[in-house]
């Protein structure tokens, strides 16, 4: 915020209330000027500052907690290939093995969905990293390949949305 007035005795006011500038009429071309540059700079400053807490709440490697056995493992996203809704529960599938989680498919579609999971369906969610074939089914459907060789199949709904997010 910039204040631009003829009186000089609001000038603590208006730094009190975090004013980048106090300009005074009557209004000299250099120092209008000044005063943008001012606002140019605080505003820069401003959204780094807000960069780097929004920073800070992002975890540097995150993985998923998982259940196996009566232990809990962390698994990066990179290994796994899919996750599933079976009955009441989830589970995230790796080459090697099958893992309760403790969190929804519609959480982890928010929390990996910038990191190339795709929702095929209301259950499921998948690596498209894994992704190695895609095969028009007559139903408006689609099957997906996995790269451990897993079929799922893809929902109308979302076939168009992985069509488009895949390029084709």
């Amino acid at each position: 915020m910039v204040f631009v007035t003829a009186y000089d005795h609001y000038a603590i006011q208006a730094f009190e209330t975090h004013a980048v500038d106090y300009v005074l009429k009557p209004l000299r071309r250099e120092r209008v000027l000044k005063a943008v540059e001012h606002l140019r700079d605080r505003s820069v400053e401003a959204q780094a500052q807000a960069l780097r807490r929004i920073l800070k709440h992002v975890p540097a490697a995150m993985k998923i907690a998982a259940h196996k056995g009566r232990k809990i493992v962390l698994v990066p996203p990179r290994e796994v290939l899919w996750i599933a809704a079976e009955d009441r529960l989830v589970f995230l599938y790796t080459a090697q093995e099958r893992l309760m989680v403790n969190r929804t498919v519609a959480a982890f579609e928010t929390m990996l969905g910038g990191q190339g999971f795709f929702r095929v369906s209301r259950g499921e969610i998948v690596n498209l990293q894994h992704a190695r074939e895609l095969i028009p089914r007559s139903s408006g459907t689609w099957r997906l390949i996995l790269s451990n060789g897993h079929e799922i199949d893809v929902s109308r709904e979302r076939a168009r949305e992985l069509r488009a997010a895949m390029g084709f």
